[in-house]
């Protein structure tokens, strides 16, 4: 009974040990796991998403020395070689080509993990001093309420990784996790803009105060309905605006549509801002001013008269040295041979070019009778 349970055991460990040596197709050395290098100052955050990685890979126990390497006579030695030569090759990929020449001649994965902690992550001092002086500064400003939060939560992070809550089974594990939520909220508000005091004072009177993640959604919200109030109020703005440029001539003048009936009788209509009747309020010229047609309107009636003289000028069948002259020859036309030659020729001819109708026939056959009769 006791073999059996052996050899089962051993079945088992040879399974498990066989998917961690395991490598996919499209492992290869040159494969980046991480987005930005190790330059010696982002170690931290560096760290943390190398270890993500390589614990989707099934390749963790290679860095923390959970896979132990087996002697050079195992026959899992060369599967154990192979696959930790991987992982270190990942790790070299992931450093800066300024920092990575120094770790070459290193021998193991773990080996190089442990060098890189040492030298990049063992000085918490300084950098856990850094993190604490920007939470402690670090506010709103210009920056929305999302992006605020995203940063703040960083430093809480970078934060807790440097510096993690021991573990504990007891109630005290509670109690601690309670105390940092009130810091993270209290910090928080701390550094929202003066715009945003009624919310916090709302938070403030909670009792307990509520979780960090329900403090930003409550300041959330009220951000959003301040941008739904600030486009509507500048949606009226515009449209009221429209609205006065849009006083043209038919704000003056009666609807066409309507009858005339709809509107009354002149002397029924009286203007209550000037005291006068004939007109409403609404069409008072001294209220509203005179629109633009009114000047061009009266432009208009004012030259009207001197283009009709003109036009009867033009149409006139004699030319403009006969008029001229008329005042010289007036004395002798009575009698006058010339002035009679003068007179048919210049009928004849506007008979000839103007005359279309029988009418204008008769009327200038009427006015030659006139100075042959």
């Amino acid at each position: 009974m006791d073999a059996g349970d052996s050899s089962e055991t051993r079945v088992s460990t040879n399974q498990s040990m066989d998917e961690i040596f395991h490598l996919q197709n499209s492992d290869n050395p040159g494969l980046v796991l991480v987005s930005a290098p190790l330059t010696g100052t982002n170690y931290l955050a560096w760290s943390r998403s190398m270890m993500i990685a390589l614990r989707a890979k099934n390749k963790l126990g290679f860095i923390n020395g959970s896979t132990e390497k087996p002697e050079e006579d195992s026959p899992t030695f060369d599967k154990w070689q192979r696959a930790d030569s991987m992982v270190f090759s990942w790790i070299l990929n992931a450093i800066s080509k300024d920092v990575v020449e120094a770790f070459l001649y290193v021998t193991t994965a773990k080996e190089l993990w442990e060098e890189l902690k040492q030298r990049f992550g063992e000085s918490n001092g300084p950098l856990l001093y850094q993190i604490k002086r920007e939470i402690s500064s670090f506010s709103q400003d210009n920056m929305s309420v999302g992006v605020y939060f995203t940063k703040l939560k960083k430093l809480w992070d970078e934060l807790s990784c440097l510096r993690p809550f021991p573990t504990c089974t007891c109630g005290a594990a509670k109690t601690m996790i309670d105390i940092e939520n009130g810091d993270k909220v209290i910090q928080f508000l701390m550094g929202l803009r003066d715009g945003y005091d009624h919310v916090r004072n709302q938070v403030l009177l909670m009792d307990p105060l509520p979780k960090i993640n329900k403090a930003y959604s409550m300041v959330l919200s009220v951000e959003k309905q301040r941008e739904i109030h600030g486009w509507i109020t500048e949606s009226s703005e515009n449209v009221v605006l429209m609205a006065k440029n849009t006083f043209t001539r038919k704000d003056l003048m009666p609807n066409k549509s309507q009858k005339k009936g709809d509107l009354g009788k002149k002397e029924d209509r009286y203007c209550s801002y000037c005291n006068k009747s004939g007109h409403l309020k609404e069409t008072c010229v001294k209220l509203h001013g005179y629109p633009e047609w009114f000047h061009e309107l009266k432009q208009k009636k004012m030259n009207k008269p001197q283009a009709y003289m003109t036009t009867q000028m033009q149409d006139t069948p004699f030319d403009g040295d006969f008029l001229t002259d008329v005042p010289k020859r007036s004395e002798n036309w009575a009698n006058s041979v010339e002035f009679t030659t003068a007179v048919q020729q210049e009928v004849a001819r506007y008979m000839k070019g103007k005359m279309s109708t029988d009418d204008n026939c008769a009327n200038y056959a009427g006015f030659a009778g006139l100075f042959f009769t």
